[in-house]
């Protein structure tokens, strides 16, 4: 029993010990795990987190979706979705925090035509810029790819 006992109390703090926010993209180095193409412009980079604290990256944000959609991970498995912002590709934010804009005139590394920007004065700022409509994560997730 003491066993047991030991191995729940380990498993309790590898859970606790997960990572609360994705690790940094290679960018250059690290390939999109849905594309599989090198993810280069911080621009349009996405990671997922998963329960156990894995980072999976993606090179463009449809590309995060279309994998959500393919059932590749259980819902259940996610922790949490961050974007890098296309004003500020250097900062990521969650999910919750952020307005994606679609245009047709933004060419994406997969064509989703979805850029990010952080909720406030950047989404005004993006859609001017790039002439689309800014979407809450939510809305946009369970679409599938055109």
């Amino acid at each position: 029993m003491p066993i047991r006992l030991l191995a729940a109390a380990a498993l309790a703090v590898l859970a606790a010990c997960a990572a609360s926010t994705p690790r940094a993209i290679a960018f250059g180095a690290e390939a999109c795990a849905h594309c599989h193409m090198s993810i280069a412009d911080p621009r349009y980079a996405a990671v997922l987190l998963t329960t156990t604290g894995k980072t999976i990256a993606f090179d463009d944000p449809g590309c995060l979706r279309d994998y959500l959609a393919s059932g590749a991970i259980a819902a259940g498995k996610v922790q949490g979705v961050w974007f890098h912002g296309f004003l500020e590709p250097d900062s990521v934010y969650p999910a919750a925090d952020v307005q994606l804009v679609h245009s047709d005139t933004l060419r994406t590394p997969m064509a989703s035509g979805l850029a990010v920007a952080h909720r406030g004065p950047g989404v005004a700022e993006l859609e001017q810029l790039v002439g689309g409509r800014g979407r809450a994560w939510d809305e946009l997730r369970t679409e599938t790819a055109r």
